[in-house]
């Protein structure tokens, strides 16, 4: 546990983290694929977890040389996911666990490949997560990769990346929290199995 008593920041993952979305962004993907008669596999589902969409629609459609597609593809998935936001779901563990680390003076913030429609659409829902408005680095704030988005985060907490755990629940999340050189803890899966288990790792 020495690896964490020098942390002073936490950034969260949002999808499958904070909020449960795996079935808007899933239907918001055949939604998208069927416009443009792609095929949709459970396998893609999984694989774009934690993926900018950019991303995961370039892993889909490249095989299949339609890549002139991307930005279309993308734009509808967006579109749909947006528009159904709301129907996510929020782990309600996770307010304790903000709740203990804000006691502690552990600066919390949240980087997503979500858009700022939104994550504006889930945070107006849950009204618990208004305050990451402006603690929120959302997809239209980097360029590429999360790893990228971690850093503009780390920026803006003015905190030493060594110094913050990322704690996301994709594979594609411990990529890029090694890529932007700070900790990971996985929430879910092999990883945490609540949002409070955060806390003692502080201790």
């Amino acid at each position: 546990m020495s690896g964490y008593t020098s942390v002073r920041g936490i950034v969260y993952d949002l999808d499958g983290t904070i909020i449960d979305s795996a079935a808007v962004h899933a239907a918001a993907w055949r939604a998208a694929a069927d416009k443009y008669s792609v095929e949709i596999t459970p396998q893609f589902l999984k694989f774009q977890r934690g993926l900018t969409n950019e991303a995961a629609a370039k892993h889909l459609l490249d095989p299949l040389g339609r890549l002139a597609i991307q930005r279309e593809l993308v734009r509808e998935k967006s579109d749909y996911a947006e528009h159904h936001a709301s129907e996510s779901q929020y782990l309600e563990d996770f307010g304790d666990a903000y709740e203990g680390l804000r006691q502690k003076g552990i600066k919390v913030w949240i980087c997503t490949s979500s858009s700022k429609q939104f994550c504006l659409k889930v945070y107006e829902k849950f009204g618990q997560l208004r305050v990451f408005t402006e603690r929120t680095v959302w997809r239209e704030m980097y360029e590429s990769g999360k790893s990228q988005g971690l850093r503009v985060a780390f920026d803006k907490m003015i905190v030493d990346p060594k110094d913050i755990i990322y704690v996301g629940d994709a594979p594609s999340d411990w990529a890029a929290a090694e890529e932007a050189g700070c900790l990971f803890v996985r929430y879910g899966g092999s990883g945490l199995e609540r949002h409070s288990e955060v806390l003692s790792l502080l201790s």
